[in-house]
């Protein structure tokens, strides 16, 4: 699970990046290696990112890895050293490559919980380009029951040294998240629109075939359904609508747009 996993962040300063996520993860695989008679199974986490954008309108594992950013480019590495150390030493891997996690907890680096911090403090949302951008956006209760699944399956050679897609099949654009979470609050002409972040990936749309088939898993959570019930979560936890003055949680998205306008 560790990773340093913020795209735009990785776009000012990606040493740590790689050195988290691919250095990190050879670190966890010599371990492996080394222990692998008493690891029953081992499950990297990785992410849509390193397919880049969609060549087609659902992406299957077998699309092409075409990272587009700093951060997909990491993951693009571990992904395939969690591959190859398992052609190697035949070690028990299995990879999952999520799509835009969201929900409850999650830091306000991201997204979603950015803008609906912006709007509990009447602030507008910052989106690249038109927002047209579309993502397959999964609920964290639908992660945590693809990777039990992932470490419960049996017999486990069923998915060793496999790749699955875990997504919803389902695409929403940034701008239609902006408009929900407006609304939500009451505010209207409530989007500032800026250059669009190097490397922006256009589409991300999973299948989802693999995991029925090899999981036994699909998503239970509507992404309407999911986005209300983080804002309700967001909008009640104590001190939350104070997370707008901490300038650090907040840069990453904005520091793009400021220098280019400065």
């Amino acid at each position: 699970f560790a990773a340093e996993s913020d795209v735009t962040r990785s776009i000012r300063d990606d040493e740590v990046f790689f050195r988290s996520n691919v250095m990190g993860t050879r670190n966890l695989l010599t371990s492996l290696v080394r222990y692998k008679d008493s690891i029953e199974r081992f499950i990297n986490i990785s992410s849509s990112e390193v397919y880049g954008t969609c060549k087609k309108e659902h992406i299957d594992e077998e699309h092409l890895l075409e990272p587009m950013s700093p951060y997909a480019a990491a993951k693009a590495g571990a992904d395939r050293m969690v591959y190859a150390y398992g052609c190697t030493y035949n070690v028990p891997v299995t990879t999952l490559r999520f799509f835009n996690n969201y929900g409850p907890n999650q830091h306000i680096e991201k997204l979603i919980g950015k803008f609906i911090v912006l709007a509990l403090n009447g602030r507008k949302l910052t989106v690249h380009g038109d927002g047209a951008q579309v993502r397959d956006w999964i609920h964290t209760t639908d992660t945590a029951r693809a990777i039990d699944a992932a470490l419960h399956i049996e017999p486990y050679d069923t998915i060793r040294n496999e790749v699955i897609n875990c997504g919803t099949g389902v695409a929403t654009s940034v701008k239609d998240i902006a408009d929900v979470i407006n609304d939500y609050f009451g505010l209207s002409d409530n989007i500032k629109y800026g250059f669009d972040r190097p490397g922006q990936v256009q589409m991300h749309l999973s299948s989802t075939e693999k995991a029925k088939r090899l999981l036994n898993w699909q998503s239970s959570i509507a992404f309407e359904e999911g986005l209300i019930d983080v804002i309700e979560w967001y909008t009640k936890k104590e001190g939350m609508a104070d997370k707008i003055l901490d300038r650090d949680a907040f840069i990453s998205n904005d520091v793009l747009i400021h220098e280019k306008e400065g």
